[in-house]
């Protein structure tokens, strides 16, 4: 499964023999609580999975079992804190920006964050 991970992020395109050999696995993960945080949860499982891909894949696999709750597993009480960090960085690249903008008087913020 991995080769096919590394041709994709190296940007080789995978043949039809090889992605027919690709079997899709359904995995129980927490469920997203709102309408909002659609990008936040499948970065954060993507991120939990990547931390240790062996034993993830094992485990949605089957092939062995994880101790805990699909919450724990999956780290899902961390989603809260991902989601005040990422709110903190966007507002401050916000601020940046408007300032950066105001050095420059032919643009307009409104303009600017078109």
């Amino acid at each position: 499964m991995f080769q096919f991970v590394f041709q994709l992020a190296l940007g080789e395109e995978l043949r039809l023999a090889e992605l027919k050999a690709i079997v899709p696995i359904r995995v129980k993960v927490p469920q997203q609580p709102n309408t909002t945080d659609c990008g936040l949860y499948p970065g954060h499982f993507l991120s939990v999975f990547l931390s240790n891909p062996e034993a993830y894949t094992a485990h949605c696999r089957g092939e062995t079992v994880m101790n805990g709750t699909v919450d724990e597993i999956w780290q899902a009480g961390s989603i809260e804190t991902t989601r005040r960090v990422l709110l903190s960085l966007v507002n401050m690249a916000t601020r940046y920006r408007l300032a950066a903008m105001s050095f420059d008087s032919k643009l307009s913020p409104s303009s600017q964050l078109e």
